[in-house]
């Protein structure tokens, strides 16, 4: 795992005398990693010793505290995959673990911290060199999603780490620990929540800045994933001082929980108007039957948002009607059914789930689209029950509902 002869064209490596003066051990991170460092602020946490795990995480470390071959042996692999990546001509000092994993304060939903060391001159451009391996770093998390027994294996290269008493430190390329972690004075790894935490508010910035929508939105949602989990490391013994929920609650006090929240909005926002642009500005029409048990101003509103949702995601180009009825009558035989003449959707509501009927209602749409496509025309028979064209509506249905709850903020459709 040396450096090879490869080497940085000139026009990618910038005069040294522009690197950073602050020293690569403390600063050795693009602007904006280090902007949030600067920025960030966290008194020193005296860590209640009761909290602590009675050892080390059994699915990575031997009982005597060494580190399992099988995993030392994949961790390398990964590393060694990642060094060729960067294309860099440093050779790697040495591979560190870090975090809370190598402490006795890990949480199920712990990070595997893997640090490069490398050998880089002092007379290099650090600040160019920094950001290029950002760069890399990002492009490698939204290619890969490896892990270890179910800890997501996060990598990092620097040239130097920053170590304090505190920091358990283990080397994967010699097979030792640098710093072994302590079970008699443990004081919160405050450095190691800032760099984690300031690398996420600089991958929150980034995913914000994506042009394209759909890029953006599938950024936005891959962090606030790593958010949850971040989060729910708080519900375990101790996980309330581990370094992933003290990175949630800086993020929190920051107000970069917001800003993913922010954007988010206005892309689903964006999405749905932009839906009835397409579709010409269509008016679609709701009929409310009058009395139907349990049926809210709020739910009608909800109904209102799916419908225009629906629409959009099925590409439906001339206005529908929906009418909601209570129960079954001469138009209604079971749930749903879809008048092609009338163009009418009329869809059973009495006693039944919201959720449900959105999903009687993304089914009858899947049935507008189908006779705009000429799948059936207008008065043909079609079969009720199995056939392709209603397998497409089922399938739409679930698609529909799934969409519209889990990635544009109606989850609360579930409970209502």
């Amino acid at each position: 795992m040396q450096g090879s002869s490869r080497n940085l064209s000139q026009s990618s490596m910038r005069s040294a005398k522009y690197r950073n003066p602050k020293g690569p051990a403390k600063y050795f991170a693009p602007y904006r990693v280090r902007k949030h460092l600067d920025e960030i602020s966290i008194p020193d946490i005296e860590y209640d010793l009761t909290h602590l795990k009675s050892g080390l995480n059994g699915k990575i470390w031997e009982k005597g505290g060494h580190l399992k071959d099988e995993v030392r042996q994949k961790l390398l692999k990964i590393a060694k995959v990642f060094y060729e990546g960067l294309k860099l001509p440093f050779p790697i000092k040495d591979i560190y673990f870090t975090g809370s994993l190598s402490n006795y304060n890990w949480t199920s939903q712990s990070d595997i911290d893997i640090h490069l060391i490398l050998d880089i001159p002092n007379d290099e451009d650090m600040d160019f060199i920094a950001e290029y391996i950002d760069a890399k770093k990002d492009g490698w998390k939204n290619k890969h999603n490896v892990t270890i027994y179910g800890f997501p294996v996060e990598l990092y290269a620097k040239d130097a780490e920053a170590a304090h008493e505190n920091k358990a430190i283990y080397s994967i390329k010699n097979d030792e620990w640098i710093q072994k972690p302590s079970k008699k004075k443990v004081n919160i790894d405050i450095q190691g929540v800032k760099e984690k935490a300031a690398d996420m508010m600089s991958d929150i910035d980034n995913a914000v800045e994506i042009s394209d929508d759909k890029k953006r939105l599938e950024a936005i949602e891959k962090i606030k994933d790593k958010i949850k989990k971040m989060r729910s490391s708080s519900l375990e013994q101790g996980g309330e001082y581990s370094t992933e929920n003290l990175t949630f609650k800086v993020l929190r006090n920051a107000g970069y929980l917001d800003k993913l929240s922010t954007e988010k909005t206005k892309i689903q926002d964006k999405d749905l108007t932009l839906a009835e642009n397409h579709t010409n500005k269509l008016k679609h029409i709701l009929k409310v039957q009058k009395n139907i048990p349990e049926m809210t101003d709020e739910k009608i509103q909800i109904i209102k948002d799916f419908i225009c949702f629906a629409c959009a995601k099925l590409g439906i180009q001339s206005p529908i009607t929906v009418v909601l009825r209570t129960g079954r009558d001469e138009y209604i035989s079971t749930t749903a059914a879809y008048a092609p003449h009338e163009n009418e959707n009329h869809i059973r509501c009495g006693g039944r789930a919201l959720i449900d009927i959105l999903g009687s209602i993304g089914h009858e749409l899947t049935h507008n689209r189908q006779r705009e496509l000429g799948v059936f025309k207008a008065g043909e028979a079609v079969q009720n029950i199995g056939g392709h064209i209603e397998d497409e509506a089922n399938a739409m249905m679930g698609i529909l509902k799934k969409d519209f709850t889990h990635n544009y903020g109606y989850d609360n459709v579930y409970d209502i």
